[in-house]
């Protein structure tokens, strides 16, 4: 797409000397990098399409978002646009006369899914003649995920006074109730003269529900009730296999295998152990679960498989939990930490929503990524590690250890 200047430039070159075409050039050439350099920097994403549907540009943050190969100019969308939902969207506005903007589709990038906001613009020459479309998108994944993180917060907070509420106004008439059947209880046995099996029965049901009611309430209670993590520093991998020794005879009758991905250094933390080893437990639990789930939807041919990775480096700690289950649907993950949340196979309870609070006090982040028919990956962000300790035999970095 050649500019009216460069147009004009040709038609004046026999009559311009070489020293004064070459300054113009240079000056070009100059502009071109400068315009170059502030696309590439831009935070938005940036691919310019041809009428034709060719590539005509692509800035950096669209070739780092999208893995958008080098060389892909003349290519067509086709080839170069991996995203099914983005090739549809990019064709549907090719064609438009009009912009399309501030609308937001779900891709598929190195596999994890990424929301964009995209914007379709239509570019047109001063005859108004159609040179193609600008797409311009931003990746607004995070902020997702923290107005997402920041509900939950609100969510927790506003469950913690409604529980708290609860059982300061249930605590004492469940208290009174208990005591007044031990009283009846009594009394019936003295006020007959052969104790009826019948009333017993009936005022024992009576005590186990009354204490059913109380412990439903203690749990909603120490659910909600923000507990402060003792902190002391552990070697984070120890804590994990830990956790596994405990479960593993219980996955081996599930017929569950369970991995330990070992990395070459074994990060030290400051964590309340006794805290972090139930987020770990209540992990695990859930991918048996889904597991169990699979092996129910498909018969025994699923691959009955748990993994643990740890990585860690200068910017983060992170635990991988990966299993082969049932997987969720996108609508799924963003609710699955709301405490009773019901899915198509179970009802989550209060598990996964006092995990995900146990990891941000302890300056962490719970996420969770899956695929239907693929399996579900949790992931748990800590901050950097305190220092790493390094294993005996660095020959074992990457081993899987069943």
């Amino acid at each position: 797409m050649k500019t009216e200047f460069l147009r004009r430039l040709l038609g004046w070159t026999d009559k311009l000397n070489k020293e004064r075409v070459i300054d113009v050039l240079l000056e070009v050439v100059e502009e071109r990098n400068l315009m170059r350099l502030l696309f590439d920097t831009m935070v938005e994403g940036m691919i310019v399409i041809s009428p034709d549907h060719s590539i005509g540009f692509v800035n950096e943050t669209a070739a780092r978002t999208l893995r958008i190969p080098d060389g892909c100019k003349q290519q067509s969308i086709e080839e170069v646009l991996a995203s099914t939902n983005l090739l549809e969207f990019c064709k549907a506005g090719i064609d438009r006369d009009d912009a399309i903007r501030d609308r937001e589709i779900t891709i598929r990038a190195n596999g994890e899914d990424r929301m964009l906001r995209m914007n379709i613009l239509p570019l047109r020459d001063q005859q108004g003649q159609s040179e193609g479309v600008m797409l311009l998108f931003i990746d607004i994944t995070e902020q997702r995920l923290q107005e997402a993180r920041l509900r939950r917060a609100e969510k927790l907070a506003a469950l913690t006074t409604l529980s708290a509420g609860v059982t300061h106004e249930t605590g004492p008439p469940l208290s009174a109730l208990g005591i007044h059947l031990q009283i009846l209880k009594r009394q019936l046995a003295m006020a007959l003269e052969s104790k009826s099996q019948e009333i017993d029965k009936t005022v024992d049901v009576l005590e186990r529900e009354v204490k059913r009611l109380n412990d439903v309430m203690e749990m909603f209670l120490e659910a909600t009730r923000p507990v402060q993590p003792k902190f002391r520093r552990h070697a984070l991998y120890d804590l994990i296999i830990q956790t596994v020794q405990l479960l593993r005879p219980e996955l081996e009758s599930r017929k569950i295998d369970i991995q330990l991905i070992e990395e070459a250094d074994r990060p030290m933390i400051l964590a309340d152990d006794q805290m972090l080893s139930q987020v770990f437990i209540s992990l695990i639990k859930c991918a048996a679960e889904a597991i169990e789930d699979a092996v129910t939807e498909l018969g025994g041919e699923v691959d009955r498989r748990i993994a643990i990775e740890v990585v860690a480096d200068d910017e983060a700690t992170t635990i991988h939990i990966r299993d082969t289950g049932t997987g969720m649907f996108q609508e799924d993950m963003e609710r699955i930490f709301e405490p009773y949340f019901t899915t198509e196979n179970r009802v989550t309870g209060l598990g996964l929503m006092m995990c995900e609070r146990t990891i941000r006090q302890h300056g962490g982040q719970l996420d969770v990524q899956s695929e239907v028919g693929i399996g579900t990956q949790f992931t748990i962000t800590f901050p950097p590690p305190l220092e790493p300790t390094r294993l005996l035999k660095r020959e074992t970095a990457g081993a899987a250890h069943s």
